[in-house]
């Protein structure tokens, strides 16, 4: 299964490198609530997945999807929201999104009484709130590395530079 998977994500890699010369203009992730969104696609967007993510990148940001939230995404010739990339918040969706962009880290639809944790890799706890709907964590006071983000008992990985 690891191998169909694994050959599905190189595919859809090397897929995205040429969506915007076939005329894509955005990355749909479907998800397994039956909901979905758009992403629009940016010069330079790469996509990987990796730590039980999907991570689509650019200058501008990182657009975060846990995989077990994920049925499937495909391109598409439809604009996307361009604001997914500035930290906007994913309307009509149950979905909690992850917006890593300059000197800050956006959760996005949280549910109220969510809990939020910033940890060093040495495991030294950074942030510990209790929030709901959105949260922001600032990172320009956050030496350069990987973090380990969580929320509501899931983690993901996170690089600050």
């Amino acid at each position: 299964m690891k191998k169909i998977l694994l050959s599905a994500v190189l595919g859809a890699t090397a897929l995205l490198a040429g969506a915007s010369i076939n005329g894509y203009k955005s990355v749909v992730f479907h998800n397994t609530d039956g909901s979905s969104f758009a992403v629009a696609m940016e010069d330079g967007m790469t996509t990987r997945v990796a730590g039980g993510n999907v991570t689509l990148s650019c200058a501008k940001g990182d657009v975060v999807v846990p995989c077990e939230q994920l049925k499937y995404w495909n391109y598409s010739a439809s604009d996307g929201d361009s604001g997914l990339w500035q930290g906007l918040e994913l309307v009509g969706s149950d979905m909690v999104g992850v917006v890593i962009e300059g000197d800050r880290i956006s959760l996005h639809n949280l549910p109220q009484n969510s809990t939020v944790g910033l940890y060093s890799v040495d495991g030294r706890m950074i942030v510990n709130a209790r929030v709901s709907e959105y949260y922001e964590i600032p990172t320009s006071n956050l030496a350069n590395g990987v973090y380990v983000l969580t929320y509501n008992g899931k983690s993901l990985k996170v690089a600050v530079k």
